[in-house]
């Protein structure tokens, strides 16, 4: 999990606020079909740039889902 904090702030930074922004889409994705609407759609994948999806499902579980 180290080496995804460490991923995560060197691409987008390291606030509380950006892991949010980031679980977000994860949200979205998991309810709606959707990384980027609160519709259901499939216009973009998840997983665009390559391993977003895994840094959005780490910060969900983490910083969303259980609001640590």
């Amino acid at each position: 999990m180290k080496n995804l904090e460490n991923k995560i702030t060197k691409w987008y930074g390291s606030s509380r606020a950006t892991r949010m922004w980031i679980a977000k889409h994860w949200y979205r994705y998991i309810n709606y079909g959707c990384p980027q609407h609160y519709i259901e759609c499939n216009c973009t994948p998840i997983d665009s740039p390559k391993g977003f999806a895994e840094m959005s499902k780490y910060c969900y579980d983490k910083y969303w889902k259980y609001g640590s």
